[in-house]
């Protein structure tokens, strides 16, 4: 076996140590390898008992021989449940691609771990209205139905934006609000849509035209503060200690 192949065989070894239970595809998935290449590892591996592997959910999961101390094979994989447990706690609603930017790990495996631990029952999940995205919350969070609705909305740059910046100028017209976003009218209309289905903003008459504004402003601005989404935008930093003060 050249340089080259132990390599890859190491990566393997290290991928199951860290992430005990992934099966051939999942493995060939996260490393980018080719599923053949993968299965000729994992054979050579199992002669050498170096693996064994039990059968759940119909696929063949692998794990480091029982020899290796478990202790050291479990430790990556449960730092990494660890810090996506910790990272739900503090930001419910969050989705996968944010889970993996955050703790450091590609998409894939944070997505089997995500997995791991909803089957565990640590963590649930609900898809948004448009099922572009899965968001996670802690399976025992206190978070109700209309909570996670709503945070599946302001989890969005665009609509957390939008109504940011209707706190702090109460009510604008819907070019104003494209022209101080720098976003096309199209995408605005979608955005505002979504936000007027949801009762977070209405339409009342402004001047000649028609504008948007908040419809409960105290109670849109303690959910804000409760999750904490005012330090997601720098921008609107300095408004934001001007309208956390004034609920009329």
């Amino acid at each position: 076996m050249n340089n080259y192949q132990q390599s890859e065989k190491n990566q393997i070894k290290k991928l199951i140590a860290d992430n005990p239970g992934l099966y051939i595809s999942k493995i060939s998935e996260i490393l980018q390898m080719k599923i053949s290449i993968v299965e000729i590892y994992i054979n050579e591996m199992e002669k050498n008992q170096e693996l064994i592997f039990y059968i759940i959910d119909g696929y063949k999961r692998y794990f480091l021989n029982k020899n290796v101390k478990k202790h050291h094979v479990d430790r990556r994989s449960r730092e990494i449940r660890e810090n996506i447990y910790s990272l739900i706690t503090k930001n419910p609603g969050i989705h996968l691609s944010e889970v993996a930017r955050m703790i450091g790990v590609n998409t894939t495996l944070a997505d089997y771990h995500l997995s791991q631990m909803e089957k565990s029952n640590l963590i649930t999940s609900i898809k948004d209205s448009d099922e572009y995205f899965r968001r996670y919350y802690l399976k025992d969070s206190n978070i109700c139905i209309d909570d996670k609705k709503l945070l599946s909305i302001f989890r969005r740059d665009l609509p957390l934006k939008i109504v940011l910046l209707l706190l702090e100028f109460k009510i604008l017209r819907h070019n104003e609000i494209s022209k101080k976003l720098e976003v096309s009218p199209s995408t605005l209309t979608y955005h505002l849509n979504i936000l007027l289905d949801n009762n977070i903003i209405v339409v009342k008459d402004h001047g000649k035209e028609k504008g948007y504004k908040i419809q409960n402003k105290k109670s849109v601005i303690d959910f804000l503060i409760k999750y904490n989404f005012h330090k997601l935008i720098k921008n609107f930093k300095d408004a934001w200690i001007d309208f956390s003060y004034d609920y009329k």
